[in-house]
């Protein structure tokens, strides 16, 4: 079972322990975020079976073989909400905000970018401005790169292990003129304490063990972008 995202609580806590940082402060203006790309690479993502409108699973046979036709598996529509609360959340704390807006698209099409998520904003400035009324436009890209590790073997429990992907993030704020106003951005590589109990797929023998890592799931990537977001802020 895929654990539930990030409560409101859990989210502000976490949050709050970011510590002191140095933003400008915009006290008593508002942001809207009209622009938050989140491009997972395909590789990191769980492939799942394409199905019909019979619900029966796609896919053909190739010499005698049946290879089913799959599909990069993207992020429900509670873990988008999530995401974006959290950078909503971030922001409000970070800079002082009274009020941040969420600028969700009109519909949940993908986009030509085959890794880009669903569901995220995805206006332009232009448009943003004229469909929502604030002080500062946000725009937000994350993209978590890399490929699927497969399997890590340690030997002798005694060689760090690092997994196969990192994270990119770029924060940047506009006023109404277009003027970037701050501008942040961070890259992460090394995430293995992040992942070094959860992902222990089995033990071989006293001496060498297997760490096993797919594909990211929902909730390792929205714990990603938290930890990450942490750190671009703190």
């Amino acid at each position: 079972m895929i654990p539930p995202p990030l409560t409101h609580m859990l989210r502000v806590f976490a949050l709050l322990m970011m510590g002191a940082i140095y933003a400008p402060q915009f006290n008593a203006q508002s942001a809207a975020i009209y622009d938050f790309s989140f491009d997972v690479a395909p590789a990191l993502r769980n492939e799942l079976p394409k199905y019909d409108a019979a619900g029966r699973a796609k896919g053909e046979y190739v010499r005698g073989e049946w290879v089913p036709e799959t599909v990069r598996e993207t992020l429900s529509s509670r873990y988008v909400t999530s995401i974006c609360e959290t950078l909503q959340a971030a922001l409000i704390d970070v800079y002082g905000y009274e009020d941040v807006a969420v600028l969700y698209p009109g519909n949940l099409s993908m986009t030509i970018h085959p890794s880009r998520m669903n569901g995220f904003p995805k206006w332009s400035l232009k448009k943003s401005m004229k469909k929502h009324a604030s002080n500062h436009y946000v725009e937000c890209q994350v993209q978590i790169k890399g490929r699927s590790s497969g399997t890590l073997i340690v030997m002798n429990k005694q060689r760090e292990a690092s997994l196969k992907f990192a994270i990119n993030i770029q924060l940047t704020v506009y006023d109404t003129d277009g003027n970037i106003i701050d501008e942040k951005s961070i890259a992460i590589s090394d995430f293995t304490r992040e992942f070094q109990d959860s992902h222990v797929a089995r033990l071989e023998d006293e001496f060498t063990r297997v760490l096993g890592i797919g594909h990211l799931s929902q909730s390792d990537m929205e714990r990603l972008f938290l930890s990450s977001l942490q750190q671009l802020l703190h």
